[in-house]
């Protein structure tokens, strides 16, 4: 007779929005409560931190605890005890603690806002996530993590983004982070139809918010304005990479890749005769 050993189940992942809580139920919604303990506690409520014991719970918006409130979050991170509203038994927290926050805590410590003691006990382990306006370079590789991802949820292949509305993209600072680029992706997506190869954004939009000059619909790869010599232009650099990933996607075979571009045979050629390091060797035609 075979035996197998008992699969262990994952460590639990929980989440508290701080903000979310009102002040009277932050104590209860972390630690918990006996049955009785305020007016409304019908049976055993189950805290976060004790759901959470050998697992990890994130505190999201930990700015947001109120002052009064900070004191007892303060001990329990000291000690990594707590007790249930209306018990004497003190648990053990055995897990992982991260908090994250949008203001920076150094200004609200000064501000009165934040108490120094728990900043100090938090700042363990630090991870500062710029915006997305202050890391550009990273914006096309989550355009394309995005995109892949919500093709896969409607169920449709993955569009390409035109040269001309990824380098929009690129003026736009993003004041609503990667959540707005993932909405206005899913709204262009949504817009787009099945079988077109080409993200159809609103160009209203694009031109109004990015400042940028947004092609007539039906444009394919970008022709350049500038002229031989130097770098690229930003127009010109996401043109290159287009082109660059669209032949490696289709083998090197410059019909298809002209195809799925939306430009000629001939367009693509020269193309290829000015980035002559774009072309695969012996690459079919």
């Amino acid at each position: 007779r075979l035996s197998f050993p008992a699969v262990q189940p994952a460590p639990a992942f929980l989440a508290i929005n701080c903000s979310a809580l009102p002040g009277e139920m932050f104590e209860a919604e972390l630690f918990g409560a006996e049955k009785g303990a305020y007016t409304g506690a019908h049976q055993v409520r189950l805290g976060l931190v004790e759901a959470a014991s050998e697992g990890t719970l994130f505190l999201d918006e930990i700015a947001e605890v109120p002052l009064g409130l900070q004191a007892k979050l303060l001990q329990f991170l000291e000690t990594r005890e707590h007790r249930r509203l209306g018990s004497a038994q003190v648990r053990r927290f055995g897990g992982r603690i991260i908090a994250a926050t949008n203001r920076v805590l150094a200004e609200e410590v000064e501000a009165g806002r934040f108490r120094a003691d728990l900043w100090y006990r938090l700042d363990v382990f630090s991870i500062c996530v710029p915006p997305l306006r202050e890391r550009r370079a990273d914006l096309s590789g989550l355009i394309e993590m995005l995109l892949v991802a919500l093709c896969e949820r409607y169920e449709r292949r993955r569009p390409n983004v035109r040269p001309e509305d990824a380098a929009a993209l690129q003026g736009y600072d993003f004041p609503g982070n990667v959540r707005e680029l993932r909405n206005l992706l899913e709204r262009a997506l949504l817009r787009t139809a099945v079988e077109s190869s080409w993200l159809e954004f609103d160009r209203g939009w694009l031109s109004g918010k990015a400042g940028a000059r947004v092609a007539p619909k039906g444009e394919g790869v970008a022709v350049s304005e500038t002229g031989g010599g130097g770098g690229l232009s930003p127009l010109e650099t996401v043109e290159r990479e287009l082109i660059q990933r669209v032949l490696a996607e289709e083998g090197g075979v410059i019909r298809r890749a002209a195809s799925r571009l939306g430009i000629s045979h001939q367009t693509l050629l020269r193309r290829l005769e000015r980035w002559r390091e774009l072309r695969p060797p012996e690459a079919p035609r």
